[in-house]
């Protein structure tokens, strides 16, 4: 069976990301992969079909203001255009075949956190990207589907592996999440394309409550932000890192940063503790509010009676 590899001018981190376990767990299933972005004659996304995983990520943490220009030009032009170099090559071949581009993005594809000024600009514009891309496909009823995973905080190398100016080694924003939730999704959408998977139940009730009160989303990631990102360990501008070249040794797949044994049971199970918290909220609000309108109902109906017994 006939590969067809195409690689982008970037350099990408397939194991960092886990793109190794994909493969892997993907050709358990039965379906062709490569380490490369694309791999045609497989059937993911149908019988002879293809499929696109572009996958590219680096950052730097710093607050804006100090994050040069150079160093947001690299990010953007590994996260943002690494991609596209893959999306581009593969889209004719996918055409001719039908199959499914699955793109890993983050969280920080819709919400924002302090210090991560170029990182979350190249995902909000990936997912723009992909958003009009999805939509012009379906325009044209095209056999080739669009899905996005959008990670919260995943356990592995890359947030040691960041350049950072924050004078310690940046830290995941907690609950840190294993690698396989994210295996798992893509092979979900592999089997059933859906154009947007949050991976995380704490990023999925990020972006809920970020949607419905952006004001106090902001103010809270403005004080809570900081300190959640920042470790124990110093590391300097100089130190180790992947912004412009491969750190030596980087081909596990783990990080320093444990994931939450509890998150992980939660996540596993797809059970939304928030989302039951809510409604929970929700209907003890309502039971509260219909308690309130009884007992005014009862109070203007004593009134009333009180007030037709004085007449009488």
């Amino acid at each position: 069976m006939e590969k067809k590899e195409f690689n982008s001018s970037t350099q990408t981190t397939h194991n960092e990301e886990g793109g190794e376990i994909v493969n892997k767990n993907l050709a358990k299933k039965g379906y062709v992969t490569g380490s490369s972005p694309v791999v045609e004659g497989g059937n993911i996304g149908g019988p002879g079909g293809s499929d696109a995983k572009p996958n590219a990520a680096v950052a730097v943490y710093a607050e804006a203001h100090e994050t040069s220009l150079e160093d947001t030009r690299r990010v953007m032009d590994v996260n943002f255009f690494g991609q596209l170099h893959g999306v581009l090559a593969a889209l004719p071949y996918l055409e001719k075949s039908g199959g499914q581009i699955i793109a890993t993005l983050s969280v920080d594809s819709e919400v924002a956190l302090p210090f991560h000024s170029a990182y979350v600009a190249s995902k909000h514009a990936l997912y723009g990207y992909y958003k009009v891309l999805h939509e012009e496909l379906l325009n044209k009823r095209s056999p080739v589907k669009v899905s996005t995973i959008l990670p919260a905080s995943i356990a592995t190398p890359f947030f040691e592996h960041a350049k950072t100016q924050l004078g310690v080694r940046p830290k995941p924003v907690p609950p840190v999440y294993s690698p396989q939730h994210v295996v798992k999704a893509m092979l979900k959408v592999a089997e059933r394309p859906k154009f947007s998977t949050v991976v995380g139940g704490s990023g999925r009730n990020f972006i809920w409550f970020y949607r419905r009160f952006p004001n106090v989303f902001y103010r809270i990631q403005s004080w809570v932000g900081y300190p959640m990102q920042k470790s124990n360990e110093p590391k300097r501008p100089e130190d180790a890192n992947n912004l412009y070249q491969p750190v030596p040794q980087s081909s596990r797949i783990w990080g320093t940063d444990k994931p939450s044994v509890i998150a992980d049971f939660i996540e596993s199970r797809n059970i939304n503790i928030f989302a039951g918290l809510v409604g929970l909220l929700g209907v003890g609000l309502l039971i509260a509010r219909r308690s309130r309108v009884n007992q005014s109902s009862d109070q203007t109906q004593r009134v009333s009676i009180e007030s037709t017994m004085e007449a009488a």
